[in-house]
């Protein structure tokens, strides 16, 4: 995540998809391990 904010704040990525991202990001991280197999 910290990446995606690093290039969001040096206008490598765009604020919007850099908020998507960080969305997806973060349900990833909600998401027990176990779903992912």
């Amino acid at each position: 995540m910290a990446h995606v904010l690093v290039l969001r704040d040096q206008a490598v990525v765009p604020e919007e998809a850099a908020r998507r991202l960080l969305g997806v990001l973060l349900e990833a991280v909600r998401t027990p391990a176990e779903d992912f197999a």
